[in-house]
């Protein structure tokens, strides 16, 4: 029993170093840290192309009752 503790100790002590390694060699850490700053930037982004759009329909709806057509009474005034 003692030997499968000591076994199962240095087997996971083991793991972790590799992982570590694996983990530095392929530079995971550093890809997910990247990721992490291009949704920060890419939510800042959304947040400002939201408030733009809203910005333009406000304009928009402005600009359509300012240059409305004036309305025809009948048929035969063109």
């Amino acid at each position: 029993m003692e030997n499968a503790l000591i076994i199962l100790v240095v087997l996971i002590v083991l793991f972790i170093v590799f992982r570590k390694f694996n983990l530095w060699y392929w530079k995971i850490q550093e890809h997910i840290d990247n990721q992490k700053q291009i949704i920060s930037l890419l939510e800042k982004v959304c947040s400002r192309v939201g408030s733009m759009d809203e910005e333009m329909s406000e304009l928009s709806r402005t600009y359509k009752v300012k240059n409305q057509p004036a309305p025809k009474s009948g048929l035969l005034d063109d």
